[in-house]
């Protein structure tokens, strides 16, 4: 939600804190919108790792070790 400019508009600008904390996204699915999910996410400055549907069959690709220190799973 933007902060009030004071005039009964919404401010453009955006909070600090949306530029400098950084997630790490684990996506599950390369098509057009895991890609585009990723290249949004990359373009803000987020670590993204993209794993395919032929890398997980019946999710095994999600290992404890894997998922150690994602912030967030999106699968597509």
């Amino acid at each position: 939600m933007a902060a009030g400019n004071g005039r009964g508009r919404p401010s453009l600008r955006k909070p600090w804190w949306i530029y400098t904390y950084r997630m790490r996204f684990l996506l599950l699915g390369a098509g057009k919108t895991g890609s585009l999910v990723a290249e949004v996410a990359c373009e803000r400055h987020h670590e993204v790792e993209l794993v395919r549907s032929a890398e997980n069959p019946r999710g095994s690709a999600l290992t404890a070790e894997r998922l150690r220190g994602i912030d967030v799973v999106v699968d597509f």
